[in-house]
């Protein structure tokens, strides 16, 4: 949920190596992934990855974080960002970037499985 009005918001799931114990219970359980905001004439990445749960997860408790964002006229090479964010890529180059500005955030502090019997 981003706090800067007139923005969508797009996710990239990066799978983690603690999340492979959950993928028994129904897939991933804690997801880091690069934000996309389109903003229009610009697309901006969140400069690190954030964290998120997985679908068959919960957070346990969320909390307030100031995500920072790297911008790019829209083209060939931000998009060709894009969809390697969209693949599940880490993009570490991100964070070489210029920061274009600062959105609150509010992400999982923690993600649980969640079990569900009877199915």
């Amino acid at each position: 949920q981003t706090r800067s009005s007139g923005i969508n918001a797009e996710y990239g799931v990066i799978p983690t190596k603690v999340s492979k114990s959950f993928e028994s219970h129904g897939g991933q359980c804690t997801i880091h992934r690069h934000l996309i905001l389109d903003s229009g004439s610009k697309l901006c990445f969140s400069r690190k990855p954030v964290t998120e749960c997985g679908a068959s997860c919960r957070s346990e408790s969320r909390r307030e974080k100031r995500i920072s964002f790297t911008c790019m006229e829209k083209n060939r090479t931000s998009r060709h960002v894009a969809e390697k964010i969209r693949r599940g890529e880490i993009l570490p180059e991100l964070e070489n970037l210029p920061e274009s500005f600062v959105s609150v955030q509010e992400l999982p502090s923690s993600c649980t499985p969640v079990l569900t019997y009877g199915l």
